[in-house]
């Protein structure tokens, strides 16, 4: 047996961490990286930067098909209009019966901060501060390790004698 599970990721949460997570780059980084950090914040007020910041967004939501393949229902492909949407992040997951529904939540946030960690640091790669890319990057990567481990989570039974 299975059971439908879906997890919903607000964008409105994920530009406004973009922009908080920018802004402690900017208050932490010194010389010239504190100015081109200071720039992805002061970016997120421009209609230029919203769209590049939904569109690296959009991106790495899209990569999260891949990462839960397995549980998603079948994925269409969107265009650029639907991507740059404002829509938020719905994934309908299908798992069996014996999957902890108190695993959502963690994989809520993991997912968000995926998303969120992975798209500024995309941003940094662009603009050429290699260490916050780095930084970001493992941290995605890391969410993303995080995401297979709850997923795949299942309790073990407790036997009776």
């Amino acid at each position: 047996m299975s059971k439908s599970r879906t997890i919903t990721i607000k964008k409105k949460d994920v530009f406004f961490d973009i922009d908080a997570l920018s802004l402690s780059y900017a208050e932490v980084s010194g010389g010239d990286n504190a100015v081109r950090v200071d720039a992805v914040s002061s970016e997120t007020d421009t209609a230029a930067g919203t769209r590049k910041f939904k569109r690296l967004a959009d991106r790495r939501a899209a990569d999260l098909n891949t990462v839960m393949r397995r549980f998603l229902a079948t994925v269409t492909a969107s265009s650029a209009d639907d991507q740059l949407s404002t829509s938020d992040y719905v994934y309908s997951l299908t798992v069996d019966d014996e999957f902890e529904d108190s695993m959502i939540e963690p994989i809520t946030a993991e997912m968000h901060d995926y998303i969120v960690k992975g798209a500024l640091a995309d941003w940094f790669n662009e603009i050429g501060i290699k260490g916050q890319h780095d930084t970001l990057a493992a941290e995605a990567e890391s969410a993303v390790a995080r995401i297979r481990e709850l997923i795949y989570y299942r309790p073990i039974p407790a036997f009776r004698s």
